[in-house]
């Protein structure tokens, strides 16, 4: 049996889907790599169990299933990607909230993930590779003091904030930042 995002639309179509409508919209500003895996992993919580329980009309707890993906983007330093999925239905967090999401979801991502893996929508594709955390423009800002680490963190968490709202909210482009 498929795993469902929604009543009538199958988990691994609709993170599919997100996913290349979000590479599209992020094209714009150097992101599309960053954007497809969080299009891919956005919704990976859906997998558990509980949610498909619910989904089919069965009586089961709600619960997140945001964290899940951004469990799995963290441990490769993906910090845009981990405020997005995060934030897609909470709103964007900061860096602290999101650094207490792999201790206490990722064991559970993987278990989402390998679930996916086996469902016969998802046709056996494989996994994006991590890749880059940032874009070039901004991995390659240099820093030698703490002072200067400290300026760099403030760019990726300004960029990771940016660029969740434009992904999320295609309406903002133009108020995006762009190098």
């Amino acid at each position: 049996m498929s795993l469902l995002a929604h009543p009538n639309q199958p988990l691994a179509t609709h993170l599919k889907q997100v996913a290349e409508i979000a590479a599209s919209l992020a094209s714009h500003f150097g992101a599309s790599d960053q954007a497809r895996v969080a299009g891919l992993l956005h919704d990976l919580g859906k997998a558990e169990q509980n949610f498909q329980d619910r989904i089919r009309g069965e009586k089961a707890e709600k619960h997140p299933h945001a964290h899940h993906g951004a469990a799995l983007a963290l441990p490769h330093q993906l910090w845009p990607v981990a405020f997005a999925i995060n934030g897609h239905h909470a709103g964007l967090h900061n860096r602290s909230d999101l650094q207490q999401v792999p201790a206490k979801g990722l064991m559970k991502a993987e278990k989402c993930q390998a679930a996916l893996q086996i469902d016969p929508d998802w046709n056996g594709i494989a996994w994006p590779d991590f890749g880059k955390s940032l874009p070039d423009w901004l991995e390659n800002i240099s820093f030698t003091t703490a002072s200067e680490r400290a300026e760099k963190m403030r760019a990726v968490d300004f960029y990771s904030n940016d660029a969740g709202i434009n992904v999320m909210d295609p309406t903002l482009t133009e108020l995006n930042f762009c190098p």
